[in-house]
């Protein structure tokens, strides 16, 4: 097994990927403007795995100067329940802290609520403090300038 830092040019191995976990993800071209965005933002906290040649998990960390986020944790369900995900958490976590990061959030989608686990058996807990809302801004004319 093989981790290293991702590059905008695994994206398309990322979607793929990501949709094999079966993550809610957005359209290819949504999900491609925004990792451009977060990996210029955040070279050193995420990454991606291989075994064998073959592109197994994907991580993706964020430090917005506040807070950390970690976002599209995925690991191809052939290779689940290996330590592969608890290791890519593991080194988003030490890249993170290592920019000072006091707090790391992330969120579950409830379409994949068994996750919540294995995020409990790595230290994280849920948030009986908060709710997440949104204002989504892409739309169909944004994804045809190619997020312009």
């Amino acid at each position: 097994m093989q981790i290293r830092l991702m590059n905008y040019s695994d994206g398309p191995n990322c979607y793929d990927l990501w949709k094999k976990a079966e993550l809610p993800v957005a359209s290819f071209d949504r999900e491609m403007y925004e990792m451009k965005a977060l990996l210029e933002k955040n070279p050193t906290s995420c990454f991606v795995v291989f075994s064998d040649g073959k592109f197994i998990g994907t991580v993706i960390g964020t430090f917005n100067g506040r807070r950390a986020w970690v976002y599209h944790l995925a690991v191809d369900p052939s290779f689940q329940h290996k330590g592969i995900g608890k290791a890519l958490l593991k080194k988003t976590e030490i890249a993170l802290k290592a920019q000072g990061v006091t707090k790391i959030l992330l969120g579950v989608s409830v379409s994949n609520l068994k996750t919540t686990t294995f995020y409990e058996h790595n230290g994280y807990s849920v948030m009986n403090d908060a709710i997440l809302m949104e204002k989504n801004y892409w739309n169909q004319e944004m994804s045809k300038k190619g997020g312009e």
